[in-house]
């Protein structure tokens, strides 16, 4: 960690270590999607840790929390939920006909058996609720509401992610977990608050639309509401993004399925336009960046080949 001024967001002062060394032994593991409580006096972060002991390649990623003290260092540092839902191991599915379990259902030939599709479980993308009293975060475990473990209709090799929160007072029984949303084919993921109380995520699903978009949902899962920005959005926003002071949403987007990743920011409000396609004139959403973000189109490698 580094200290900035608040005022002019510039760092100040020399980084240093927010964990405590004990709590990852040997530097295995690792970090992601770090969030602010909006107090100020925790941490909730993605965390490639070892449940049982696991070696870092058969870890999976689960959430942990910190609180954190005057002096910027982490106190407590914990996984956020108690041993019976924290992620480990891997589930398989046979891709081709020649797949061969071992007694145990594991592939014959292990994990990277060519005729296996390996399917990881785990939890990503935590944001705190504006009370700070819930840790809302994307899942590929189980559904808290139903129990059930489902996996992609379309593609079928990633486990499918719900939305679920929380409390950060987490004591270990699954109905304390509420569903926010319960995922039925395709993607969930990078939860965020707006300042009227609901939940935002990131949403695709191959069998209603085909296409990357925002819908929100009530805190208590009731999901009636209309998705946000226009049900078609022009360029897809794939990433994290956050509600401005104006109502704008600030976020990520960009090219993944091509040759490289190109990552832009967007701005998308609803005073923008009618939720069209990007040459209706009346697109939902601006890209900052309109050279980087063309730079590359989607599936950019099954074009014919270049010529001398």
């Amino acid at each position: 960690m580094q200290r900035v001024e608040a005022a002019t967001l510039q760092p100040n002062g020399a980084p240093f270590e927010f964990l405590p060394a004990d709590f990852c032994p040997g530097e295995a593991c690792d970090y992601g999607h770090l969030a602010a409580s909006h107090d100020g006096g925790r941490l909730v972060f993605e965390c490639r840790k070892a449940v049982a002991g696991e070696a870092i390649l058969d870890q999976e990623w689960n959430l942990c929390i910190a609180e954190i003290d005057a002096s910027g260092h982490a106190v407590n540092a914990r996984f956020l939920l108690t041993p019976g839902h924290r992620h480990r191991g891997l589930t398989f599915a046979r891709a081709t006909p020649f797949g061969l379990y071992q007694t145990n259902r594991q592939p014959y030939n292990g994990r990277y058996d060519e005729h296996f599709q390996m399917r990881r479980v785990g939890d990503y993308t935590p944001v705190f609720s504006p009370d700070d009293r819930y840790v809302v975060f994307a899942s590929l475990g189980p559904d808290p509401r139903t129990g059930i473990h489902a996996t992609q209709t379309c593609h079928g090799v990633a486990h499918l992610g719900n939305i679920v929160a929380a409390p950060v007072s987490e004591t270990g029984s699954t109905a304390s977990l509420t569903t926010i949303y319960a995922n039925e084919g395709g993607v969930a993921d990078f939860p965020l608050f707006f300042a009227n109380g609901n939940v935002a995520f990131h949403t695709w699903n191959r069998e209603r639309t085909d296409r990357d978009m925002y819908q929100q949902s009530r805190a208590d899962g009731s999901g009636d509401l209309p998705v946000r920005f226009g049900r078609l959005q022009g360029p897809s926003m794939w990433g994290k993004a956050v509600q401005l002071a104006n109502g704008a949403l600030f976020g990520i987007t960009g090219r993944r399925r091509a040759d490289m990743e190109q990552y832009v920011a967007f701005l998308s409000e609803h005073t923008l336009g009618l939720g069209f396609e990007a040459g209706s004139g009346l697109p939902s959403m601006v890209v900052f960046g309109p050279a980087v973000h063309a730079q590359v189109t989607e599936f950019g490698y099954c074009g014919a080949p270049k010529t001398q």
